[in-house]
């Protein structure tokens, strides 16, 4: 080995021990440093994907054969202008089934970079009620889908002999109904009998005490 301060300098080992050493931290901060830029990045990135970018251009509507394409449009409450990614899909769900009977389900699928299409899974009948007021047409779920129709539609089971107490067009049969349309219905079927008279005959005092036996009514 050759010793002197030319060859020391021009030696590659000598001048990476010679070199200046990065202080302790500072690796970790330039990290830290990066990375703070990229999440600020991101999230300038994600609130213009949501309130500039992707705004829909054009609604389609696959799976309707009952309905007609601009009604269920309209009743979705979407429209052009309308952020992409923003469109909730169970309050569309909700508001086409609730509307329309035939509607079973609804799924949303987006194409970027402007549309939206509406899929709808229609319901498919299962039988129809034969009443005094025509036919009630049931899906397969058991939800009424019509009432009062005139004719059994094509390929669907006529059911006679069965008694449905008041179905509504929506609703599935059996399923119960809320305190105040409980309350509406009783309403409507007292002002749609007799007035009460004006006198009421009750029973003496003595046959309303606790123990004491009633009067036959014959």
């Amino acid at each position: 080995m050759i010793h002197g301060g030319r060859h020391e300098a021009e030696d590659p080992f000598f001048r990476r021990q010679n070199a200046p050493r990065p202080r302790p931290g500072t690796a970790g901060r330039q990290t830290l440093y990066y990375l703070l830029i990229l999440l600020v990045a991101a999230a300038i990135v994600a609130v213009l994907s949501l309130t500039v970018f992707f705004r829909i251009e054009k609604l389609e509507v696959t799976g309707v054969t009952k309905y007609a394409s601009e009604e269920i449009i309209e009743a979705s409450g979407v429209k052009a202008g309308d952020n992409l990614f923003r469109v909730n899909a169970r309050k569309v769900e909700k508001k086409l089934t609730q509307q329309f009977p035939y509607v079973e389900g609804v799924t949303l699928k987006r194409t970027l970079p402007a549309t939206l299409t509406l899929e709808i899974a229609q319901a498919k009948p299962l039988g129809a009620v034969s009443t005094a007021a025509g036919y009630v047409v049931i899906g397969k779920t058991g939800r009424v889908l019509e009432i009062g129709a005139e004719a059994v539609p094509q390929d669907v089971m006529t059911v006679t002999g069965m008694y449905l107490y008041d179905p509504q067009v929506g609703r599935k049969l059996g399923e119960g109904y809320t305190l105040e349309e409980i309350r509406g219905r009783i309403l409507r079927n007292i002002h749609k009998q007799a007035p009460f008279p004006e006198t009421v005959h009750c029973l003496p005092r003595r046959y309303r005490t606790r123990g004491k036996p009633r009067p036959k009514v014959t």
